[in-house]
């Protein structure tokens, strides 16, 4: 025992337990929020950056870039996006008439 649990019941130090293990339930929900939240605004990150990507592919109706699949795209390590292109260039082959020629 530490020096600060010297002398304390075996009641108290049982109560001290239950109470460290609801703070810890507390931090644990917490903890889940917050990766939640993240994932969300990547989520949003990746809509609005592939939104502005379609846009300077070409996309004509920014409507239209629903149809993109973002499946594929993930942020890397240093908060870029990745397989962007590729998604523009699947709607493009699929969809031709939702872009523009780009010059």
């Amino acid at each position: 025992m530490t020096k600060s649990a010297e002398g304390l019941s075996r009641e108290a130090l049982v109560d001290i337990v239950r109470e460290l293990r609801g703070e810890c339930a507390k931090y644990r929900i917490l903890a889940r929020e917050s990766g939640e939240h993240l994932a969300q605004m990547q989520q949003r990150i990746i809509a609005a950056e592939t939104k502005l990507e379609a846009i300077h592919a070409g996309l004509v109706d920014i409507d239209a870039w629903v149809f993109l699949d973002l499946s594929g795209i993930k942020i890397n390590a240093a908060g870029k996006l990745e397989g962007t292109a590729d998604a523009i260039e699947k709607l493009k082959q699929q969809k031709p008439h939702f872009f523009k020629e780009v010059i």
